[in-house]
């Protein structure tokens, strides 16, 4: 009663279901224009066998077509890893007589967790420890603009305070999606020649 089938002028047709996960994902489908009645029931069962093993083969394809994009995934989550432990000190200066430790480690490949120690014109060293909220790649994106930010700023001289404020306004500014992983910052003012420290949170 199907009308394509019927204009097609076929005399016998079969069908089987192709099932994946209990999905209908396809038909496979016999047609003799000749004879009608040709198709058996043995013939039914050997086409059942058939579309079983199309179904398998199907989710077989999936599988590693899924496969090779995690692949591109993981691989381009290890490179945004390498640039963003790049972006933090590879060497600690010498603040004697003072010392200082850095060490980070990210929950997952990235993260919002950034560091730094910039070196100022007067001599003096500011630093920067800072926790974007969240985890993983989001949150390294506003990690990497809060780096940006921060080293166009630092040895413009301006106080900490204004420094913070600043920082604190661009990231607003950056729109709705930067403002709901709100930044956690200390920023620190070393003095070595006075012995002072100048601390802003």
């Amino acid at each position: 009663s199907e009308p394509a089938i019927v204009r097609s002028g076929a005399r016998s047709v079969l069908c089987a279901p192709i099932v994946l996960k209990a999905e209908l994902t396809g038909v496979v489908y016999l047609q003799n224009d000749l004879s009608s009645g040709v198709f058996t029931s043995d013939r039914l069962e050997v086409l059942h066998l058939l579309s079983s093993q199309i179904a398998v083969s199907l989710a077989n394809a999936r599988y590693h077509e899924q496969s090779l994009e995690w692949e591109r995934v993981r691989r381009d989550l290890e490179s945004a890893r390498d640039i963003q432990l790049s972006l933090l000190p590879q060497t600690l200066p010498d603040v004697s007589p003072y010392t200082m430790g850095l060490r980070s480690s990210a929950c997952y490949e990235v993260g919002g967790d950034y560091t730094d120690i910039v070196a100022l014109p007067s001599g003096e060293w500011l630093m920067l420890v800072a926790d974007v909220a969240g985890k993983g790649l989001a949150s390294a994106m506003i990690a990497s603009s809060l780096r940006a930010a921060f080293r166009a700023i630092a040895t413009t001289g301006v106080p900490l305070s204004q420094l913070a404020t600043k920082l604190s306004e661009l990231h607003y500014s950056e729109g709705p999606e930067a403002r709901l992983r709100y930044v956690t910052a200390v920023f620190f003012r070393l003095d070595r020649e006075t012995h002072q420290i100048e601390v802003v949170n």
